[in-house]
């Protein structure tokens, strides 16, 4: 899932062909702009993938995800705190559906990967990746940002 990320940062980052403006806010909410404050490709970190590993099972423990959802995106994608150091991106992958964090979901496109805060909030650097499983063959994918 990282390097899948990854990839989706760097298809819209800088040197990119698809290079696209900047995004802060939730999507369809919030504005593009062109201050890029944030890497296209984060390090990984354990510390952050644990809390994000923490958060994927207390869902598959029957919780419930946090934040809210994206706009466009029916119950694929949600964002917890999306403004705030806290900020975490939640989906639940189910066979033969699009997933969440895909480039075909618009919201994860704004919310992941060519979002940015653009000096409104904090920089990045870091990301970590928690999966559970959902049942039925689906999963529960958190990922986790940190400065």
């Amino acid at each position: 899932m990282y390097d899948f990320l990854m990839q989706q940062r760097r298809d819209y980052g800088d040197g990119s062909y698809k290079r696209h403006r900047r995004y802060k806010g939730i999507p369809w909410e919030g504005e593009d702009h062109d201050i890029t404050t944030w890497p296209d490709v984060f390090d990984w970190n354990d510390g952050v993938a644990a809390i994000a590993q923490a958060e994927a099972d207390r869902l598959a423990g029957g919780g419930s995800p946090q934040g809210v959802i994206a706009k466009a995106t029916g119950d694929q994608l949600y964002l917890n705190a999306p403004i705030s150091a806290d900020y975490m991106c939640t989906t639940k992958e189910v066979p033969g559906q699009v997933l969440g964090f895909s480039y075909q979901c618009g919201g994860a496109r704004m919310a992941m990967h060519y979002h940015d805060f653009g000096g409104d909030g904090p920089v990045f650097t870091k990301i970590g990746i928690g999966a559970a499983d959902a049942g039925g063959g689906a999963t529960w994918w958190v990922v986790r940002y940190g400065e």
